[in-house]
Parts: structure tokens; sequence; C-alpha cells
């Protein structure tokens, strides 16, 4: 999503408008008829099918309070949660929803539903068909819509472009947001990265305890980094292939919450773990090797092939990029 925005606002000025949209209770209430036709649209097999029919029937529920028990009522609707297999039948549910605009692309991860709309002037701002659209499919498939945790952010380049307000089936307005969470990245609408970096150093920061902790209990060295890295480094790294190119400052903050962190472990003396800039370079060379050695990646569009023979051995080019800002952006990796 990110490389389309910038892509687009490299290219041509105008703005990017963000639908986000939330299904109330998405995993409890889509209909298992709902499940069994996306299971025969997408062509499994029958024994597969009647598989996945029976793991889904004959389920009961009930509700505890203190020592006090419901009656057991069955489960008509839904898909087991923390199951492996729950999040892929919905996905399988949901595949049907698309776009009606040329200049919008919609992009699906388990519940969470979001719709880029490009556009270059009011007159191509259609995105009210869009949301108007999935509200058509929601009712035609019993999953109502949370208006409440609906968004639009909206990424401009045009001062004197007018955007229309789009609205929800109750009128109210879709609130507009200055930034927006997406499977925990903060995606701001200027475009920068101190959202995203502050909201991170919060977190991080309220886990520092553990490693407090731990050294008070005299805790081996080894096993404190441990704990760093799978409790407060693995918050950092998060989604670190998409704000690596971020500002030096914005970095720092990083940096400047490991070497608190690393202060405590080893009260100040010289230590050979190997530092965020480089477990974060690591991070994104996996990614990138993923990339190239898998030509049905996700990813795989955003780089550039090489269509002529050179000396280098590389499958993939630098973009060609006009504004600093979309160079700037995690492809560097490929080149």
């Amino acid at each position: 999503m990110q490389h389309d925005i910038l892509k687009f606002l490299d290219s041509s000025s105008g703005a990017v408008r963000l639908l986000s949209v939330d299904f109330a209770r998405a995993f409890d209430k889509i209909p298992h008829s709902g499940i069994v036709t996306s299971c025969i649209r997408f062509g499994l097999p029958r024994e597969a099918i009647a598989w996945i029919v029976d793991f889904l029937s004959n389920r009961f529920q009930r509700v505890k309070c203190k020592d006090s028990y419901s009656s057991w009522s069955p489960v008509s609707s839904g898909v087991p949660q923390g199951s492996v297999i729950g999040p892929l039948l919905f996905c399988m549910f949901v595949d049907n929803i698309n776009v009606v605009c040329s200049n919008s692309s919609i992009f699906k991860y388990a519940d969470d539903v979001s719709i880029l709309h490009f556009v270059r002037s009011s007159r191509e701002d259609h995105l009210q068909q869009e949301l108007d659209n999935i509200m058509i499919w929601s009712e035609s498939q019993n999953l109502p819509i949370n208006f409440s945790k609906c968004k639009v952010l909206d990424v401009v380049t045009r001062k004197d472009l007018t955007l229309a307000p789009v609205s929800a089936s109750n009128g109210d307005n879709i609130p507009i947001v200055t930034s927006i969470t997406l499977l925990g990245v903060t995606m701001s609408s200027d475009l920068k990265w101190n959202a995203h970096v502050d909201t991170i150093v919060k977190k991080a920061s309220k886990r520092i305890f553990l490693i407090r902790n731990l050294r008070r209990a005299d805790c081996p060295l080894s096993a404190m980094f441990h704990a760093y890295s799978s409790f407060i480094r693995s918050v950092i790294l998060y989604a670190y292939p998409s704000f690596c190119n971020a500002p030096a400052y914005l970095m720092s903050k990083l940096l400047v919450l490991e070497r608190r962190v690393l202060r405590i472990m080893t009260g100040g003396k010289d230590h050979t773990f190997p530092s965020l800039t480089d477990a974060g370079e690591h991070v994104c060379q996996n990614l990138f090797q993923r990339v190239v050695s898998d030509a049905s990646h996700p990813l795989r569009r955003c780089f550039v092939p090489r269509t002529c023979r050179t000396r280098t051995t590389k499958l993939l080019q630098p973009i060609q990029a006009k504004t600093t800002r979309f160079s700037s952006s995690f492809m560097r990796f490929g080149r």
C-alpha cells in the first residue's frame, strides 16, 4: 500500500484516499453456508470441503460468570478463533469483495479490508461508490460493518483539490483522520513516520521493567538479551522494511532506546550483541531475498525486472523515481 501511494504521487499530483473498513465481530458472524460456498468457488476437493463442514458443525458455547454457567447454545456461524484454518476460511469468504472503479485498489488481510482510491481531480473522486459496494456485499452476506471504526485517510498533494465526504448507511460521515493504524503500522497523511516511531517507542519503553527485574535477579546476560530480543526488539523491528529509510532523527530514537536497555543489562560494559541497525538490515535483506527467489511473491510487482543484459547478475533494477520520498522507500534493498 505504501509503495502504491508513493508511486502514484511520484508520477502525478492529486490525492490518494485510504478507506479502512471494519466488520463487526467478523470472525464470529460469517455464516457457515457462505464458507462452504467459498470453498466450492475455490475448487477445493469434496473431501476437504466435507472435512471443513465437519470441523464447523456441532459446536456449542456457554458463558461463565464466577461460579455460574449458562446453558449450552449451538454455534451456527463464525470460525473458531485461534485455529490455524480460521483466518484462511475468512480470507476465502471475503475474496469476492472487489472494487468498482478503475482508479481503486483493494487490500485484504483476514478481517482487515482497505481500499486505495487514486484521484487526480474532483471528478475522479468516487470513494463513496466503493463504500456503497461494500455495504451491499455486507448486507447480502449478513456481515455488518462497524461504521464507528471505519476511517478515511487522505494523502493530498494538490491544495486546490476538493474531496467529497464519505457517508455510512445511517447518514453519518466516515471520519477523516490524519493517521491510521493498519496491521500495527501507523500511516500518516503527510507520509511521515513520526507517529509510528513514537508509538513503538512508547510500547517498547513500557516493557523495560522486565529487563530491570531480570537484572535485579542476577539473570545471565545471554538470557536477558534473549528476553530483550523477544519482548522489546521484536516490537521495534516489526514491519521494519516499511520505515527503514525514515529520517536519521527518527531512527536515533530507536537507537537511544536500545542503548538504554543495553546499559541496564551490561551495566555500561562492552558487549558483542548485534546492533539494532544490523538486525534491521538483516530483516530487510531476508525480505528482499524472498522476493527475488519467488516470482509469485506479493511484493514482486513492486520491483522492476531488468530488460537488458549487462554484466551484473542482479535480476532487478532500481525504480525510476522523481521524488526523494519514493526513491527512499524500502525499494533500496532491491538495488
